[in-house]
């Protein structure tokens, strides 16, 4: 946290290694020491790049689903530290003179135009009941992140490089191999 509030009162770019783990698998301890590492580094401000995401052992070896389920995290967080905006649009107060006590806000024109900006659903975790997370075959996290990734591999299609990039790239290699030899 020292680091990253030096960098920022000097204006320099700072990275910080907060997703890395001494756990070996995508376990509790993993979940543990991620959310409150990566919760300091996000929290403190000034961090520019959170590298270590998906590492295990200590960044010494990688797990594609603790990827997935970082990413998940730091949404969350994300989500947490953006707060709430306080001001007359989203303190409605018009609204709620209007709907009174015992109302429905759902059907109101200002909830639905700000309540998916409020609320955070996480995509991987489970909010099910039990009997519901059970019929729908008591799927760990660690589980759902692995057909995550499975789904990933094979649906994922990326941009190719643009051209210009490319020859870019391309003079960049050449120039660099002149110069080394």
């Amino acid at each position: 946290m020292a680091l990253a509030q030096l960098v920022d009162y000097y204006k320099l770019p700072c990275e910080l290694c907060s997703g890395n783990s001494n756990c070996k698998v995508p376990d509790v301890q993993a979940g543990f020491e991620r959310a409150m590492n990566l919760t300091a580094a996000m929290l403190m401000g000034g961090v520019d790049i959170i590298d270590g995401v998906g590492a295990i052992d200590a960044s010494n070896a990688m797990s594609p689903e603790l990827l997935v389920i970082d990413n998940e995290i730091i949404d969350g967080i994300r989500r947490l530290t953006r707060g709430f905006g306080v001001n007359d649009e989203t303190l409605a107060l018009g609204v709620i003179d209007k709907v009174g006590p015992g109302g429905i806000f759902l059907g109101q024109k200002h909830t639905l135009e700000h309540y998916k900006k409020e609320f955070w659903m996480p995509e991987i975790s489970d909010k099910s009941t039990f009997a519901a997370w059970q019929k729908m075959g008591s799927k760990t996290m660690d589980k759902v992140a692995k057909e995550k990734v499975n789904e990933i591999l094979a649906t994922h299609k990326p941009e190719p490089i643009p051209e210009n990039v490319e020859r870019e790239i391309s003079q960049i290699l050449k120039k660099a191999d002149t110069e080394l030899k």
